[in-house]
């Protein structure tokens, strides 16, 4: 009876704390949230502006409301009960901040309450309006050129080095970061987020002109100017397709016997010049002529701009990307005022490159993570296909990474590993590694790598300043570590600081690091060795021990200049 008479009572009070609770979410609505859109950090406001109100107080019932901003980009919600609430705002034309979203889809928002005890909300949100460059492409004569793709592409970094990545096909994609010209010759990106942007133009199949030109009206990447997009500008940059360049190299390539069989050669060209394009293209107005006995590839480039290059020579005893016999010759040289005769390479096979993973902390699991590499120098992706997938690891942790060709990686270990754990050492064959994580492969046999797994990551939290030493909304923060560890993208952590400046990086493995912030119209430019020498002062100096948390840091926004 007494069991009995307890599990009553334990029901009561859970009812009533339950009524409780609802009745605190069905109070009379008495609450208010009003604000502002406003554009960038002006006060001018964002004029219909569309403001949605979305409750979030835990068990409440799905409360979404939505309301149009007026010219002034004011809004108002009335009649709310007592919660919590985020409110958030997009417009056509416009983006957060971050550089990262797709202009009129991605809200910026913010937190908001009501309560009994004060009825009335005031937020203030934030959107930028987005850019445009337009123009006009014509030959040398001034006539139209139509139909042909135009792009808009920004600078990405990899290892130091300066590389084209188009919006189309980025990260960063943009719908609006492509288009094609018209009967005119016009052709209009929009949509564009503050930045600096290099506009292609790729003529395709034509012979006529060079295949991509780039503004002004040059092919070689060393002459391109950028095209500066800030507080939704629109800028006009009309230019000519460059012709074709009347320089061209030759030469052979060696075969070894697995791949004497092949049929045809294919030829991928390079860039070694300051800016380099991503995932290199096939050689245009390229030839290759095999040898009776399939020992030798005779080669011929043509419409060659000048600078420097390496040309990727493929050789395959199948269809490229099947599991058949591959070998590949690297052949650099540098183009100035007279064509190349000559040139040799020796195509050689892929290898294999064995590993495992330790752990030095008891109970890491080390059949988790993807051991991977990844080439410091762009090279095309049918080369790097298979070396570049995520590898699984056996049960007793070991690993084997195929297809490997002569280059120098960054090597690692991503995906899911334990929670708290991190690489903290990487060892080819007998030497250490860590923590720059680079590893040179040649066309001798390859050295074992092994990671080492330990425990103890931890989260680091501050605030982005400006020079007043307010908050400052929309930085690009991020966390680098010192050199030699420069080249490992793995230290890295990144973001963009809200509208109240802070900031925080998680599972951050023990290390010394520099936390920067700098507008995050800049981009990505964590990865670019000249730009982080010319800001190396402003970086905040931290030590990160392991399992100790990092809190407080306060990191000046860099002056943009």
């Amino acid at each position: 009876m007494r069991r009995t008479s307890l599990l009553t009572l334990a029901a009561a009070v859970l009812l009533i704390l339950k009524g409780a609770h609802v009745s605190a979410l069905a109070q009379d609505p008495v609450g208010t949230i009003r604000g502002s859109v406003l554009r960038g950090t002006t006060a001018d406001g964002v004029p219909m502006a569309e403001v949605t109100l979305r409750m979030t107080t835990a068990g409440a019932p799905p409360v979404q409301r939505k309301v149009t901003a007026d010219s002034a980009g004011r809004f108002e919600f009335s009649g709310l009960a007592p919660a919590n609430y985020t409110v958030e705002a997009t417009a056509a034309g416009y983006y957060t901040g971050s550089g990262l979203d797709e202009p009129g889809n991605t809200p910026t928002f913010a937190p908001a309450a009501v309560s009994a005890q004060k009825p009335a909300a005031t937020v203030t949100l934030r959107l930028n309006k987005a850019g445009v460059i337009t123009g006009r492409l014509t030959d040398a004569d001034g006539r139209p050129v139509a139909k042909v793709e135009v792009n808009a592409n920004r600078l990405v970094y990899r290892f130091g080095q300066a590389t084209l990545s188009t919006m189309r096909f980025s990260l960063m994609r943009i719908k609006g970061g492509f288009a094609e010209t018209d009967d005119r010759g016009e052709y209009r990106l929009y949509g564009l987020p503050d930045g600096n942007y290099y506009v292609s133009a790729d003529s395709g199949s034509r012979k006529e002109f060079a295949k991509l030109t780039y503004y002004p009206g040059f092919a070689d990447t060393a002459l391109i100017q950028s095209i500066a997009v800030k507080d939704g500008n629109q800028v006009t940059a009309d230019f000519s397709l460059a012709r074709p360049a009347p320089l061209g190299v030759s030469g052979k390539v060696l075969v070894p016997a697995e791949v004497r069989n092949a049929k045809g050669m294919t030829l991928y060209l390079a860039s070694r010049n300051p800016i380099v394009q991503d995932n290199p293209p096939i050689a245009r107005n390229a030839s290759a002529a095999r040898s009776a006995d399939g020992a030798e590839q005779q080669f011929e480039v043509r419409d060659v701009v000048p600078g420097k290059y390496e040309l990727f020579a493929v050789v395959s005893a199948g269809l490229l990307g099947e599991q058949s016999p591959t070998a590949v010759a690297r052949i650099p040289f540098e183009v100035r005022d007279r064509s190349l005769e000559g040139l040799v390479g020796v195509a050689e096979l892929s290898q294999t490159l064995k590993g495992r993973v330790v752990a030095k902390a008891p109970g890491l699991r080390i059949d988790t993570g993807s051991p991977f590499v990844q080439p410091l120098q762009s090279m095309p992706s049918v080369v790097t296909a298979r070396a570049t997938q995520l590898t699984p690891v056996a049960p007793d942790g070991t690993f084997v990474l195929e297809g490997i060709y002569p280059a120098t990686y960054l090597v690692g270990l991503a995906g899911s590993i334990p929670a708290k754990a991190y690489v903290s050492e990487i060892r080819s064959g007998n030497r250490s590694i860590y923590p720059a994580g680079v590893v040179t492969v040649d066309s001798g046999p390859t050295e074992p790598l092994e990671f080492t797994l330990s425990s103890g990551t931890t989260n680091v939290r501050g605030t982005a300043l400006d020079e007043q030493q307010q908050s400052v909304t929309g930085a690009r923060v991020v966390l680098v570590p010192e050199p030699p560890a420069r080249h490992n993208i793995r230290l890295y952590r990144y973001g963009t600081s809200p509208q109240n400046g802070a900031f925080q990086f998680l599972s951050v493995a023990p290390g010394e690091y520099k936390v920067f912030a700098w507008d995050a119209a800049l981009g990505q430019r964590e990865y670019a060795t000249e730009f982080l020498a010319r800001i190396e002062t402003f970086g905040q100096r931290l030590t990160v021990k392991p399992d100790t948390p990092v809190t407080g840091v306060r990191v000046q926004m860099i002056p943009r200049q």
